[in-house]
Parts: structure tokens; sequence; C-alpha cells
């Protein structure tokens, strides 16, 4: 009895450990578009449409496309809503959003929720991820953690 009760711990052990993965993604701003509205000097809109690669810790890499908008209110930080559909060296695509609500614009930290995917991205579905982001001249470099 005692033995089956050490295999059941286990198994239920591993069972609950959610596998940690990590994907870096760099946008270099001369990949794609960026149109400015400043209201002012308090509210800037910012419509933009990129490219980026990106690589995981499970050795994948591929291309990224995305469509979005930041809103940079001097008073309250920024707000971006970023649509994005990424696709693998083996033609496996995901589609995804990320969100990101910061006190600048040039770094922060924001949730990614993927939306669907096909092949590896399946199980990709619902999945929410955390990402840190620092813009520097003329690139984004993000990382994101999510655990499946």
């Amino acid at each position: 009895m005692r033995y089956f009760i050490l295999i059941l711990i286990f198994f239920l052990n591993t069972i609950c450990i959610a596998k940690e993965i990590t994907i870096d993604i760099f946008f270099v701003s001369s990949a794609g578009t960026n149109k400015v509205m400043k209201f002012g000097e308090i509210l800037t809109y910012r419509q933009t449409e990129g490219i980026a690669s990106w690589s995981d810790s499970e050795g994948d890499y591929g291309l990224l496309e995305c469509l979005g908008n930041y809103v940079t209110n001097k008073n309250e930080g920024t707000i971006l809503n970023n649509y994005c559909k990424g696709t693998n060296r083996n033609k496996d695509t995901f589609w995804l959003i990320m969100n990101r609500n910061s006190n600048d614009y040039e770094a922060g930290i924001g949730k990614t929720t993927y939306l669907q995917g096909t092949g590896k991205f399946k199980k990709y579905k619902n999945v929410v991820c955390v990402y840190g982001v620092e813009i520097i001249e003329g690139m984004a470099v993000l990382k994101q953690k999510c655990k499946l």
C-alpha cells in the first residue's frame, strides 16, 4: 500500500508541474511602419505594423507579424494592444494578443494571450504568458515566459 501511495504522489506531482518555456522576440523598427499622432503634450497615439523574429527555449524559431496601437498619456502611462500571427520553421501557426499597461513607453511588463494555433501550437490555446519589453534605438526586445 505504501508503494502505491508513493507512486500515486509521484505521478500527481509530475502532472501538476507545468512546463515553462521562454520566448525571445526581436522587432526592428525598419522592418515595419509606425504612424504617430500627438494630441498636444498630453497624449500620443501610435499605430504600428511590424515583423519580428522569435526563438524559444525548445530550439524553435520563426517570424511574427503584428498590428497594433499604443496610447501614451503623460499622466497615466502607456496602453498597448498588439495583434500578431506567428509562424515557425515547420509552418505551424499561432495567433496572439499582447497587452501592456505601464508607466513608460520604452519599457514595461505585459501579458500575451494565445488565441489559437496549428501543429505544435494547438496546446497554446488560451495560454496567458508574461513578457517584459524594452524599446531601444530602433528595436524592441521582448522576453516572454509561459507555463504550459
